[in-house]
């Protein structure tokens, strides 16, 4: 199956073993799939919350995939994910020959498709729910990504890295995002507007970057916005602002 430019990069940044891949609200399952026959995980569940999108999704996969037993489809809410039965399961089936080598594994959960307010509630929830075990986020919202962002900085999850994607004249921020100290990979501080996401300063991140000043210059002339709101915008235009000052000099 041919995958769409965004669902592309997120593929791209699956490229380490995880003990299960969770491609949540999967909608037609594609970038799922894509991971599946990557084999970077030991199980792929796909999680919607509409019936009638894992009953064909269900169909789609036992068609293209007729022997693998290594992928669920669960119609339940993000919130509701059953990792804490996975990893007892797999804590339970451990060999003893690399006992650690399977638990030590993170579990992602990848959240793409939806706004920022609903990805920050999911990936709160989720990292509060399971403190206890190693989680990666890779999340790619649609809208509010910098009230996502604000919302993210209060959690402790640090940034693995940051990809902006332009895709049908629309932009896109991809963050991956860790709960957990992992020697080898180096990890970023949250920032309002992004970090990581301006490297390089080419064309889409001017494009991007422009639009995003656009936007709150539209909101703060907004005479009827609430005062909260109005602090908010201040705050990231001018985040922006400082920005496009920083990579034109």
């Amino acid at each position: 199956m041919k995958l769409t430019k965004r669902l592309t990069v997120l593929a791209e940044y699956v490229n380490k073993p995880y003990a299960s891949i969770w491609d949540c609200c999967c909608d037609h399952g594609f970038l799922g799939m894509a991971l599946l026959q990557s084999e970077h995980a030991q199980q792929v569940h796909f999680v919607d919350c509409i019936p009638s999108i894992t009953d064909k999704l269900t169909a789609r996969l036992a068609e293209n995939f007729p022997s693998s037993e290594n992928y669920f489809v669960h119609n339940i809410d993000v919130k509701n994910l059953p990792l804490e039965l996975l990893s007892t399961a797999q804590e339970s089936a451990t060999s003893q020959d690399n006992p650690l080598d399977v638990l030590q594994q993170p579990h992602l959960i990848i959240i793409s498709g939806v706004g920022g307010e609903l990805t920050l509630e999911l990936v709160q929830y989720l990292t509060e729910k399971f403190s206890d075990l190693n989680l990666e986020f890779l999340i790619c919202p649609v809208r509010h990504t910098y009230l996502l962002r604000q919302g993210l900085k209060k959690t402790r999850l640090r940034l693995m890295n940051e990809t902006l994607v332009q895709e049908n004249r629309r932009f896109y921020e991809i963050l991956h995002l860790a709960n957990y100290h992992q020697p080898t990979i180096e990890t970023y501080d949250l920032e309002g507007c992004g970090s990581k996401l301006w490297q390089p300063f080419g064309h889409e991140q001017i494009s991007y970057l422009e639009n995003q000043i656009s936007h709150w210059e539209r909101v703060l002339n907004n005479t009827q916005l609430e005062s909260s709101k109005y602090k908010v915008a201040q705050s990231s235009l001018r985040e922006y602002q400082l920005i496009k000052v920083a990579n034109t000099l």
